[in-house]
């Protein structure tokens, strides 16, 4: 990642229903550009935390990417949803995932592991 980023996509983001039909690389530049006009949660982890093996997910609105705090602390985005309720019907669909793969309660591990084992 090059200094100044403040943020990596999953290769197999989870997008929320209601912004399903949109472009993958749409969303990912409007995230990249720190758009605060867009509605868009994102499901994270911090990409220091994530290669500890301590991180945890979290589900905040883009508008907080406008905080230079990111820029010396990027994240790790999984998923995109429209609306927070949206992001928390995909927190549930990868928890559902993780426990059929045996990783109940590991949702980073699960995620992480999904990723290539970063």
């Amino acid at each position: 990642m090059k200094l100044g980023q403040f943020c990596e996509f999953d290769r197999r983001m989870y997008i929320g229903d209601g912004l399903r039909g949109k472009p993958k690389g749409l969303l990912r530049l409007l995230i990249r550009r720190r758009s605060t006009h867009r509605n868009f949660y994102l499901i994270y982890m911090d990409l220091e935390t994530m290669r500890d093996g301590n991180g945890r997910l979290e589900v905040q609105h883009t508008s907080f990417l406008r905080n230079d705090y990111y820029r010396r602390h990027p994240i790790h985005v999984f998923g995109v949803a429209k609306t927070y309720e949206e992001a928390g019907e995909l927190l549930v669909q990868i928890s559902d995932e993780a426990a059929a793969d045996g990783r109940t309660g590991d949702l980073a591990g699960f995620l992480m592991e999904r990723e290539g084992g970063r």
